[in-house]
C-alpha cells in the first residue's frame, strides 16, 4: 500500500465530484473487516461500503454507525443522479424514500481513524 495519500485522495472530503465515482480512491495504513463493516487505520479517500439495486420505489431504513476517533469521516448516500447526501451522525436508523436505480454508501474521511457499519432494509408498508 502507499504510504502517503495522493493529491485526489487528501481532496475527496470535500470535492462530490471524486466521491460520486464508480471507483473508489483511498489510503490507508489498514482495513480490517468486510465492505459493510470496516476498521480503518489513518485512512484518506472515499470506500464504497453498499450498493442497492432499487428497482421500484420504495421505502429503505439505512442502520449505520461511525465512530470516528481520529481525524474527520462522514458517511454519504449517493443517489443515481449522483447527488450526494451527507447522513447524519446521529439519527440511525435512517428511513429514506429511493426511486429506481442505483444508489452506493461511501465512508469519505482524511486521516481518520475509525469503525463504520451500514446495513439497509426495505421498510414495511404499514
Amino acid at each position: 500500500m502507499k504510504t502517503s495519500p495522493s493529491k485526489r485522495q487528501k481532496n475527496a472530503y470535500n470535492d462530490d465530484t471524486i466521491v460520486v465515482a464508480e471507483s473508489d480512491t483511498y489510503c490507508s495504513k489498514e482495513i480490517l473487516g468486510k465492505p459493510d463493516t470496516l476498521t480503518l487505520t489513518d485512512f484518506t479517500g472515499c470506500i464504497t461500503m453498499l450498493t442497492l439495486y432499487i428497482q421500484e420505489d420504495t421505502s429503505y431504513t439505512l442502520t449505520y454507525s461511525q465512530d470516528v476517533t481520529k481525524g474527520k469521516g462522514k458517511l454519504v448516500l449517493i443517489a443515481p443522479d449522483d447527488t450526494v447526501q451527507i447522513l447524519p451522525k446521529a439519527g440511525s436508523p435512517y428511513d429514506t424514500f429511493l426511486s429506481k436505480g442505483t444508489y452506493r454508501v461511501k465512508f469519505v474521511g482524511t486521516h481518520t481513524n475509525a469503525t463504520v457499519t451500514i446495513a439497509a432494509e426495505r421498510s414495511e408498508n404499514k
